[in-house]
C-alpha cells in the first residue's frame, strides 16, 4: 500500500509538471493481478483528484481564458468515445494496446520534443484537443504530451499557460471517463483510492514545481519502470 502510495503522488507529481506520469500506474496495478483493463479504468480516479489538486495549487497564478475555456467540450467529447471504444474491448487486447503506447508514449517523453509557440490557429485547437481527448479516454497515459503540442502550436500558448490548460482539460474530461469505466466494472476502488489520496499530495507540489521549473531525476526513474512495465503487458 506505500508503494502504491508513492507511486501516486511520484506519478501526479511528473503529471503536473510536464506529462508522462501515468505511464507507471498501469504497468504498477497489473503487476498486483488486476487486469490491464481495470487497470486502465482505476487510474482514471488518480487523475481526475491530482487534477483537482493541481488547480486549486494555480489558483492565483492562472485563471480560464476562452482558448482554454473553447478546449473544454471537445476534451470531452473526444475522451468520451475513447473511453467507450476501449472499454469494449478483451483484456487481452487491452493489454497489448496499453504495452505498445506506454512504450511508445515514454520514448516520446524520453526525447521530450520541443513545443514550439506558433500562432494562434482556433482551426486547429479545437479539432487538435478533440483528438488528444480521444487518445486519453483510450489510454490516458502520455496524453498530457499531446494536449501541450496541441496548445502551444495550435493555441499560441506559451508552455506555463499550455501545461495550465493540459490539466483543465485532463481533468474535464476525467471525470467522465471514470464513470464509463465504472458503469462497466472495470474499477477496482480499493487501489484506485490509494493512488488518488497520493495523487493528492504529489499534484500540489507539482504545481508548485511546475510554476517554478521541472523535475529530472524522478522522470527519468518514471520513464524506465515505465518501459519494463509496458515490455510486460506486451509479452503477458
Amino acid at each position: 500500500m506505500l508503494a502504491m502510495l508513492g507511486a501516486g503522488a511520484a506519478a501526479a507529481y511528473v503529471n503536473v509538471v510536464a506529462g508522462g506520469g501515468s505511464l507507471l500506474l498501469i504497468p504498477l496495478l497489473t503487476a498486483t493481478g488486476i487486469t490491464a483493463s481495470v487497470a486502465n479504468g482505476s487510474i482514471r480516479l488518480a487523475i481526475v483528484v491530482q487534477g483537482l489538486a493541481a488547480l486549486w495549487a494555480f489558483r492565483g497564478t492562472h485563471k480560464l481564458d476562452r482558448d482554454v475555456v473553447l478546449g473544454l467540450l471537445p476534451a470531452i467529447a473526444g475522451a468520451t468515445v475513447g473511453a467507450l471504444i476501449i472499454v469494449a474491448r478483451p483484456d487481452d487486447e487491452v493489454r497489448r494496446i496499453l504495452g505498445g503506447v506506454i512504450l511508445f508514449a515514454a520514448g516520446l517523453a524520453a526525447l521530450k520534443p520541443r513545443t514550439q509557440v506558433g500562432s494562434y490557429k482556433v482551426w486547429l485547437l479545437v479539432p487538435g484537443v478533440a483528438i488528444a481527448g480521444l487518445y486519453g479516454g483510450l489510454v490516458q497515459a502520455g496524453v498530457g504530451y499531446f494536449f501541450l503540442v496541441v496548445a502551444t502550436w495550435a493555441g499560441g500558448m506559451d508552455l506555463s499557460r499550455a501545461n495550465y490548460a493540459k490539466v483543465v482539460w485532463t481533468t474535464a474530461y476525467s471525470p467522465i471517463a471514470l464513470y464509463v469505466f465504472a458503469r462497466n466494472d472495470a474499477v477496482e476502488w480499493s487501489a484506485a483510492s490509494v493512488l488518488a489520496v497520493g495523487s493528492a499530495i504529489g499534484a500540489v507540489f507539482g504545481a508548485k514545481a511546475a510554476i517554478k521549473g521541472g523535475t529530472k531525476f524522478l522522470r527519468w526513474a518514471i520513464l524506465a519502470a515505465a518501459t519494463a512495465g509496458g515490455i510486460n503487458l506486451i509479452i503477458g
